[in-house]
């Protein structure tokens, strides 16, 4: 900007003196949607909230519990995107970033067709994403699928 003693217009104001609107045209705020609140991490909540999570960090076996529990705990999955809507996301994302054949070839109960089970699990997390909006009418909230890991 310029300094007073710069613009004629203002060379003799005092410091305390209004400065000459005409001068200045306010600027419009551009018109923008609202923020967009998007859930947090499953893993972690589902941990907080029960889900068994074992074996080292940046382990497939420490992601097991979590892939697994969009069937053996799918209540849980819904409670977990239901503190998430509570807490005001818009969007909330299914629960089978984990859910991969390399992750799920560690569950030990588990014998059969890994790509079924794949299927499976993943239709699972819809189902518990789509139970917790079901459960909030009163909010416009959306459900985004999450792409596992390509590589794995």
């Amino acid at each position: 900007g310029t300094e007073r003693g710069e613009n004629s217009d203002l060379k003799d104001a005092s410091p305390t003196a209004p400065v000459p609107t005409q001068r200045f045209r306010p600027i419009a705020a551009p018109r923008m949607p609202r923020a967009v609140l998007l859930d947090g991490g499953m893993g972690h909540q589902l941990k907080k909230m029960g889900v068994k999570v074992e074996g080292p960090r940046g382990s497939m076996e420490r992601f097991l519990g979590v892939a697994m529990a969009n069937s053996t705990q799918s209540e849980l999955v819904t409670a977990a995107h239901l503190s998430f809507i509570d807490a005001g996301a818009d969007v909330i994302t299914t629960n089978n970033y984990a859910v991969v054949p390399n992750c799920l070839a560690l569950c030990a109960d588990f014998k059969g067709n890994l790509g079924e089970k794949v299927k499976e699990l993943v239709g699972d997390a819809g189902k518990a994403a789509r139970a917790a909006v079901e459960q909030r009418p009163d909010r416009k909230v959306l459900v985004a699928g999450c792409p596992p890991p390509l590589a794995e």
